[in-house]
């Protein structure tokens, strides 16, 4: 298992997600990641940018399972950046981990003072703690943001 990290203060995103991932694939070596996690500032997000990030992260990381999220600052390699353009991506090599990506719509989330049962069900992970048996895919969406498929 190998985990790794990468930040950028680059004002442009795509040479933000280059500066991540070469740093990312020069630590990583060989290994081919799971799961890349990113997150981006707010200050990337004018004329739609964030729309570009899942086809600039497959042009580096091909079938990676990626996930992200915009925030008003970001953390990675040990560093913060806030008030000013930031990108932060994870990358994990996760041999013999079986990651399963799911789907839930904002209307489908329980009340945040729900017990931890309800947000177990609703991510169907009890079954995960009670046999080690994984859940089903609920949704996946591939690089482009089209969904792969809902049950």
């Amino acid at each position: 298992m190998k985990w790794s990290s990468a930040v950028s203060e680059s004002p442009s995103l795509s040479s933000a997600v280059s500066q991540c991932t070469d740093d990312l694939k020069r630590d990583l070596g060989e290994r081919v990641p799971d799961l890349i996690i990113l997150f981006v500032s707010s200050h990337h997000a004018a004329e739609d940018e964030y729309t570009k990030i899942p086809e600039l992260v497959r042009r580096h990381f091909g079938e990676s399972l990626f996930l992200g999220c915009s925030a008003r600052g970001v953390i990675g390699a040990g560093r913060e950046v806030e008030q000013r353009p930031g990108l932060a991506m994870t990358a994990a090599h996760l041999p013999g981990v079986k990651v399963l990506p799911f789907y839930v719509d904002e209307g489908d989330l329980p009340d945040k003072d729900s017990a931890s049962e309800t947000w177990e069900v609703m991510a169907n992970t009890r079954s995960v703690q009670r046999s080690g048996v994984y859940p089903p895919v609920r949704c996946v969406q591939r690089g482009d943001g089209r969904p792969v498929g809902r049950p």
